[in-house]
């Protein structure tokens, strides 16, 4: 990360420095959302996330790892509910055999068709 401001002072230990960069990551985070970390999801998807539900997965991982409180705004309720639960099983887990569901009841059949469904296993 580059130095801005003024030069560290003499005498500074290393493990100072090191917490500086920490805090410094975590505030860079914290006001610009595109710098947060992916987070790599641990449970079996059987879908793609499009970009923005990965990016409201990498802001709700991000919360959890600062133990930070906060909301998730999304104009497509079904597709925050899919970042959600992904958020829940990845965090807390799912038991052996077990399986989520997903089927949003305005989307689930379009043009014959059914879509919209997505499974976390």
């Amino acid at each position: 990360m580059p130095q801005v401001g003024l030069p560290d002072p003499p005498g500074f230990s290393d493990e100072l420095l090191k917490r500086r960069d920490t805090e410094r990551e975590f505030l860079s985070q914290l006001l610009d959302g595109a710098k947060v970390e992916k987070y790599t999801v641990p449970v079996t998807i059987n879908a793609e996330l499009r970009k923005y539900q990965q990016d409201g997965i990498n802001w709700l991982a991000f919360l959890a790892k600062y133990q930070l409180h906060g909301i998730l705004c999304d104009g497509n309720s079904p597709s925050m509910m899919i970042e959600v639960v992904i958020h829940l099983l990845s965090r807390y887990g799912s038991r052996e055999n077990s399986a989520v569901y997903l089927h949003p009841r305005e989307q689930t059949f379009r043009k014959g068709r059914k879509e919209s469904c997505l499974q976390v296993a």
